[in-house]
């Protein structure tokens, strides 16, 4: 009788209108795999089963494009729906989808995505599917999903992904409060990693555009404009901007050569940083309608809400983004006057609309707020002060490419079919706006690089008032206006835009980092075009790349030693960092105590990777924290203090990283003559950085960097006793008891279920396995580093061209409902390193079976994957293993390689024998990786029926 209810707990109502026979395989990690004969019932199907698994995440990210999340959530959405409403971006996703009927096919795709979800959403509300608990929190019935719906949601993302608004207002009030000079101490443009993705783009000596016939005054213009406000309302503006960040975080990808790999074989891995969460931010999705003959067979990653696969392979070609960070929005300060504004001599009007804002009160009930939103015509949306969070008399207004009826989804459907460079680079051609370093792979063997976005060409670069701050919005520094094409303003061409087939290395890798060196000289406006100014550090280019040479010198890269390099801990800025403090410490060993002699032992002989087990990573985090304080908290009367330390994330920890570096690397051939007053200290300011002015005595470099460890030690003491560590032994302070990351769910207080177990995260700020978090707040280390930021989702791909061999990891599970099989069923696996098997081909997609919802045109389904309560959930549960066993024969698909200590040298060489491996893996053998550190391998997960 159990055997009988478990195989028909998986029942459930099939989804309506489809046009022809399909079914949904779901493997042993819940992925589906959906076998459509139509384009139309492809997608119609990608909707229903996307909600089915994700509705809860898809109502919330629709709101968040709307600003409609106050209204469920509370008071505290109230500012972010604000900024929605203001940017528009559900406006924009209505006048894309009236210009998107043009496009036939995408209209197509996108209708029938929305009928899937309203199929479900159907289901739902007639009980034939389970609805999430976390809807209990919605007031009433879901709304129908709409076109407009998908096309808000890729304003958001798009705008994420490329609009960085926070930025241009935080550097232009903080050049105004620091001063010129103190400015350009503290911000530095070159990376701290001088490692390019395509480093010989631009021909050797190739010159910048000439300078202005005339002078530029924007910068005076701006400062007149912030002239009237206090030091005080500078700062408080500064940390309220913060509020603005849009940022989705950033990403790593990897393309390997045939020539470079072991088996032959063309190779790509991609993980991208979107923050974490609950249910993870990424869903992973197989679409097929090669079975019947169809074009389509695509596996990888989108989000809920959005069809197709956004990045991962198609059976030939391969590909997989990284954020650009080019610039392709800019903020102005605008001069208003009544209901016009001031632009070239002219009172221009601004254009108004009402909206009506939602807010859930304390007590339950729900208060509608109208607010007006004003645009600026030439420029874009009017930030309101209170969405901005600016206690300042200023009017901000934003110009973001985005900001145009057009959608980036025909690149997308595009690249599901691409079957070469080519026709790669040809459907980027239509990624207008959201930037991504693009990498590519294919089945023959190559490897690419395509980075094409619109980048709009700027009337003036000008260095005073780059438009990386706030720009004066009465004219001047303004976009050159299109002479034909897609875009209503002039943009870079394409061959203009960096891109690359060349792979001297036998590898390309980017990160967020500056392309083509940019960057190099500190100077980002004197190169042939202008592209950004900033990117993030390239310290996860530079530690793959070493990596990956070693082993290519080695004899080739394998998958494997591709997932060990994508789960790099090893830290560059300790890596850096560290030899300066051995110095000090051999220069000054006066200043050392018997506990920081254990310290400095410790950290001299670390490896710098950043695994859970170790104390050396608690050692050298905190140390850093204290020395940006020590070093940068005095600086103008306090000021930079007070902006680094309020809370001290891994984006103002770039700056003061970059700047604490400098200044230790370029005073150290003349540092006896730089403290000893015979030379001057090398800084625009002239001020020595090193002394504290906050004291009588003038400290030297080694004082400081000694200095720091003592405090370091004395402040993380408290701090590892409160988690379990013994404070007098810093061998029992270990990185993980301080370092952990969770998945929350917005809707925890309700349904604490949802979010996963709290774990400890190996990494550490700006490794390869990236693990960002608030290092200090109010000047003083954080009491837990709750990761915010990490790998959201892990590929790894070889391109065989019998099959593409493919491996995934993702932080969760792929269902949002608590009591699902595979809800969170895959996080400790994440958290450990280890990857499961991608089934692509048809056999491999069968023999992994778990579960498979078949149905013919207009029937029923056989078999099935609905559970319509918990109790129902544990029979569906029981129902997939026996129904596996029955079906796979009792064979699991997945095993567990265990990478002992042998495989750690791999960081400085491989001097283990070279092994062999078959050409083509059946899927029994294929594996989970696990990380190469045996301590952690112990905690790895098996699988396995």
């Amino acid at each position: 009788m159990i055997l009988l209810l478990s195989l028909l707990a998986c029942g459930g109502e099939v989804p309506a209108g489809l046009q022809a026979d399909a079914r949904i395989v779901t493997d042993a990690s819940g992925l589906r795999h959906i076998q459509a004969a139509t384009e139309r019932d492809l997608f119609y199907l990608q909707g229903y089963i996307t909600a089915r698994d994700r509705l809860w995440q898809m109502e919330l990210l629709r709101r968040r494009a709307w600003g409609r999340r106050a209204e469920v959530l509370g008071e505290a959405y109230y500012s972010s729906d604000l900024q929605s409403r203001a940017l528009g971006f559900g406006r924009w996703g209505e006048l894309t989808a009236e210009a998107i009927v043009a496009d036939p096919p995408i209209h197509r795709m996108l209708s029938a995505y929305a009928d899937g979800v309203n199929q479900l959403i159907a289901d739902v509300a007639s009980g034939a599917q389970p609805e999430a608990p976390q809807l209990g929190l919605l007031d009433g019935p879901i709304e129908p999903w709409r076109v407009e719906d998908t096309l808000a949601i890729e304003k958001l993302l798009t705008a994420g992904l490329s609009m960085r608004p926070d930025q241009d207002i935080i550097l232009g009030l903080a050049r105004t409060l620091l001063g010129q000079d103190l400015f350009t101490d503290l911000y530095q443009f070159a990376p701290f990693d001088r490692a390019y993705t395509a480093p010989d783009f631009w021909p050797a000596g190739a010159s910048g555009p000439p300078a202005p016939p005339t002078p530029l005054d924007g910068a005076a213009r701006v400062e007149a404009l912030l002239a009237g406000l206090s030091p005080a309302q500078l700062q408080s503006g500064i940390q309220a901007a913060r509020s603005l960040n849009m940022t989705m975080g950033g990403s790593n990808n990897m393309a390997v050569s045939a020539q470079a790999s072991e088996t032959g074989r063309a190779l790509l891995a991609s993980d991208s940083h979107q923050g974490v969460g609950h249910p993870s931010v990424y869903y992973y999705i197989h679409l097929s309608t090669k079975a019947v003959g169809g074009d389509i067979d695509a596996f990888g990653a989108t989000f809920p809400g959005v069809p197709m696969v956004l990045f991962g392979h198609n059976g030939q070609v391969a590909w997989a983004p990284t954020t650009s960070l080019y610039d392709v929005a800019d903020v102005y300060l605008e001069i208003l006057d009544g209901d016009t504004v001031s632009f070239l001599g002219e009172d221009v009007p601004l254009i108004e609309r009402e909206e009506v804002i939602r807010v859930r009160l304390a007590d339950g009930s729900v208060e509608d707020r109208s607010v007006t939103v004003q645009e600026v015509p030439h420029h874009g949306p009017l930030m309101p002060a209170e969405s901005l969070g600016l206690p300042l008399p200023l009017n901000i207004s934003i110009r973001w490419t985005g900001f145009q009826a057009r959608s980036v989804a025909r690149a997308f459907y595009e690249l599901e079919e691409a079957q070469s460079f080519e026709a790669f680079r040809g459907a980027l051609d239509h990624y207008f706006t959201g930037g991504m370093h693009w990498l590519y792979a294919d089945v023959s063997g190559a490897i690419g690089y395509s980075s094409f976005t619109s980048i709009p060409v700027r009337e003036v670069l000008d260095p005073d008032a780059p438009p990386i701050t706030l720009l004066p919005g009465d004219g001047g520094y303004e976009w050159l206006p299109a002479e034909g094409g897609p875009d209503p303003f002039l943009t870079l061409t394409r061959d203009e835009v960096p891109w690359t087939t060349s792979a001297p290395d036998g590898f390309l890798a980017s990160a967020n980092n500056d392309p083509v060196g940019q960057t190099d000289d500190n100077d980002p406006f004197n190169d042939p075009a202008y592209l950004s100014a900033i990117f993030d550090l390239g310290t996860r280019v530079q530690a793959p790349a070493r990596q990956l040479s070693a082993l290519i010198n080695d004899g080739g890269v394998s998958l494997e030693e591709l997932g060990m390099v994508q789960l790099n801990t090893l830290s560059r800025p300790a890596e850096r960092l560290l030899p300066y403090l051995s110095q000090a410490a051999t220069r000054r060993p006066d200043l050392v105590d018997a506990q920081m002699a254990e310290a400095l032992a410790l950290l001299e002989a670390w490896d710098y990777t950043c695994g859970v087990e170790a104390v050396e990573p608690s050692l050298f985090h905190a140390w850093l924290a204290v020395l940006i304080r020590d070093m940068l908290g005095d600086e103008g009367g306090g000021l930079v203090g007070d902006l680094l330390l309020a809370e001290l994330d891994a984006r103002l920890v770039i700056v003061a990283l970059k700047m604490v570096t400098h200044f230790l690397e370029v005073t150290e051939a003349d540092l006896d003559g730089i403290q000893s007053g015979e030379l001057p200290f090398p800084s625009a300011t002239g001020d020595d950085y090193f002394d504290d002015r906050r004291t009588d005595v003038v400290e030297t470099r080694d004082e400081l960097l000694l200095q720091s460890l003592r405090r370091a030690l004395d402040e993380l003491a408290p701090i590892m006793a409160s988690h379990g560590a013994d404070p007098d032994d810093l061998d029992t302070w270990r990185w993980g008891l301080w370092h952990t990351m969770q998945l929350v769910d917005p809707a925890e207080a309700l349904v604490p279920e949802a979010s996963s177990a709290r774990l400890p995260k190996p990494g550490g700020l700006y490794t390869v396995d990236v693990a960002d978090y608030v290092l200090a707040r109010d000047g003083a280390l954080s009491a837990s580093l709750d990761v915010d930021n990490a790998p959201s989702n892990r590929f790894l791909f070889e391109m065989d061209p019998a099959g593409v061999r493919g491996l995934m990891a993702l932080p969760g599970g792929f269902s949002e409902h608590p009591g699902d099989p595979h809800h969170n069923d895959l996080w400790a696996e994440y958290i450990n390193g280890q990857y499961r098997p991608v089934p692509f081909a048809a056999e491999e997609v069968e023999a992994s079976a778990e579960s498979v919802l078949t149905w013919a045109q207009g029937g029923r389904a056989r078999g099935g994957v609905a559970c319509t309560s918990p109790f129902g959930m544990q029979l569906c549960h029981l129902g997939r293993c026996l129904r596996r066993w029955v079906w796979v024969g009792g064979q699991s698909s997945t095993v567990v390689i265990r990478l002992g200590p042998s495989a750690a040298p791999l960081m400085a060489g491989r001097s283990r024998p070279r092994r062999k491996r078959p050409d083509h893996q059946p899927p029994a053998q294929r594996a989970l990786l696990t990380r190469p550190d045996a301590r952690e391998a112990e905690q790895a997960t098996e699988f396995g029926v």
